[in-house]
């Protein structure tokens, strides 16, 4: 089966929970609860969704580093490969 990941870039800790830096989190937040997507869990270095929705596996993943070091510790390219083969195995 495939996936379609959907990325929200924030900062974790509650110093930034309702702050701009996490736009990203909130959106996905709103998103998450639309889809009924309430469980969250720890995987690949993100905290991870998983939803189905118009027939469609989504992922729904938030970074776990700063929104400012996600280029160099956790890339959407690497959530997906990651996660999609821990899936398909």
């Amino acid at each position: 089966m495939d996936y379609k990941l959907i990325a929200g870039l924030g900062n974790p800790g509650p110093e930034y929970e309702e702050t701009r830096h996490n736009a990203g989190f909130l959106a996905l937040d709103l998103l998450a609860d639309e889809l009924g997507a309430h469980y969250w869990k720890n995987e690949c270095g993100a905290l991870v969704a998983h939803v189905q929705h118009g027939g469609e596996e989504l992922l729904l993943a938030k970074c776990a580093d700063l929104e400012n070091a996600v280029e160099e510790s956790c890339t959407v390219g690497d959530y997906c490969k990651r996660i999609y083969s821990r899936r398909r195995t």
